[in-house]
């Protein structure tokens, strides 16, 4: 071979991979430079465009690319749209994941939380009904923190058309969102806000990924200063095609109020001066049966104030009552959250307006009526308004007018009946107390009459004591 064609050849073997491989690594530097090197007006251009939207998947256009934010709790990372696909996502500077992130810096004041996300293992979040808790697998790698709680809890009633469980969260803030997560399984929630249905939310879909929805703005400045509640509960309904109805949640968001919207302090019922509002409990009747129900109104005698809303809360001894039921009388119509009905710790706090833009006037005008059962003790007892989260809104007041409360005494009498598993209290073990059972199944709350052992949920341990107890008498 000659020398002029060794030199071409060794000229080629050597300088083509060279070249090419200088060709790669520019295209990859001018690839990476537009993201990578982000300047302070870029950041601002990113921020803006990022409001309004979920901090999780924020849609952005860097240098005429697409892509979109994703938030692992420590690192802002820029995505392209086809990363799953293997192309890298990129972090971004820290300060834009400071400026981006939902948390508030200053705590705003009252009661629940602070807003951002909250993940349904919170404990802030009551779960009723049937619910499982799952973590590190079975779709939880879409979820926000990795795990999410489905409701019903038994895979076998995956198709159960009968409502199975509720979460309930208790929030200070100006809106509301939750997120399910949706698959081919999955059924329709409804959306309950301060008792009212406000929407579904259908998790039928053929891929697991985040669905969500946001409230309307609520109030910060009426009687409720700001605190509602939101219920997503389990309906049975599904449009999905095998007729899946799991109900899966991933977690809260709460936009929270403003800082200039300061809560009316509840430290305190003292009344401004002109306030002449009284409230007082009357019952049904001053004796009361052992394992017998009975009834307390509440009632207000306003002088000469013009009352929008009463908020109460009225405590009672739980070693010998539980709260029922509590529901609003008379002229106060709105139920402006939904009542909380503590029987672990004995009481019960609602807050009930007038319809808006009216105001009430008058003695002995009915509020609310509170729904009591007497347990198996025997005594006198006291039931009272307690110092704190009551208090009285009026026309012209900027704080509570109330200025006294009047309680009342009850006297439970009777032979208690401690015939265990006679959950109906009629003086024997029969089919009748296995059917509350069975009705009630499931149910967790405290008070239930089919919660035979008071652990505040009724189960096959329930169940068990009724049978135990069948056909015994009193």
């Amino acid at each position: 071979m000659s020398y002029s064609r060794r030199l071409k050849n060794n000229f080629f073997s050597h300088s083509v991979p060279i070249m090419l491989g200088i060709f790669l690594s520019t295209f990859a530097l001018v690839l990476t430079i537009p993201v990578t090197m982000i300047g302070l007006s870029q950041q601002q251009d990113l921020y803006s465009s990022a409001q309004g939207y979920d901090f999780d998947n924020i849609s952005v256009k860097l240098n005429d690319r697409n892509g979109f934010f994703r938030f692992d709790d420590d690192r802002c990372m820029m995505c392209p749209p086809n990363w799953r696909m293997g192309m890298p996502c990129v972090a971004v500077d820290s300060l834009l994941c400071r400026r981006l992130s939902l948390t508030p810096t200053t705590t705003p004041q009252g009661g629940g939380n602070n807003g951002g996300k909250i993940n349904d293992n919170d404990s802030k979040i009551q779960y009723t009904g049937s619910w499982n808790y799952e973590s590190g697998g079975g779709g939880t790698t879409v979820a926000y923190k990795g795990d999410y709680h489905n409701s019903p809890a038994d895979p076998a009633k995956v198709t159960t058309t009968t409502p199975q469980g509720t979460a309930i969260l208790n929030f200070r803030g100006k809106k509301i969102g939750v997120t399910l997560l949706t698959w081919i399984n999955r059924g329709i929630a409804d959306i309950y806000v301060d008792g009212q249905k406000v929407s579904s939310l259908d998790g039928y879909y053929g891929q697991i990924v985040p669905k969500s929805w946001t409230s309307s703005e609520l109030s910060c400045t009426s009687v409720s200063n700001g605190n509602h509640v939101i219920e997503v509960k389990h309906t049975g309904k599904t449009t999905a095609p095998r007729g899946g109805t799991y109900v899966v949640l991933d977690y809260f968001t709460v936009t929270p109020c403003d800082n200039n919207q300061t809560p009316t302090p509840t430290t305190s019922v003292s009344p401004v001066p002109g306030g002449e509002s009284t409230l007082q409990l009357v019952p049904a009747s001053s004796q009361i049966a052992a394992q017998g129900e009975f009834f307390a109104t509440v009632q207000i005698t306003t002088g000469n104030n013009q009352v929008t809303a009463v908020e109460g809360r009225v405590n009672f001894n739980s070693e010998y009552f539980s709260v029922l039921d509590v529901t609003p009388l008379g002229n106060f119509t709105v139920k402006m959250t939904n009542p909380e009905i503590n029987n672990d710790n004995g009481f019960v706090k609602f807050i009930y307006g007038v319809t808006p833009g009216s105001s009430v006037k008058g003695s002995n005008l009915n509020v609310a009526v509170v729904k009591f059962k007497a347990k198996n003790k025997t005594g006198q007892q006291t039931i009272s308004f307690g110092p704190n989260n009551t208090r009285v809104s009026a026309l012209g007041y900027p704080a509570s007018v109330l200025k006294g409360t009047s309680n009342m005494t009850v006297n439970v009498t009777g032979t208690p009946n401690n015939l265990l598993g006679d959950l109906n209290k009629d003086g024997k073990v029969d089919i009748l107390d296995v059917n509350l059972v069975i009705s009630n199944f499931g149910i967790g709350s405290c008070g239930n009459t089919a919660d035979a052992n008071s652990d505040c949920k009724v189960d096959i341990f329930d169940y068990n004591i009724v049978l135990q107890n069948f056909g015994k008498t009193s």
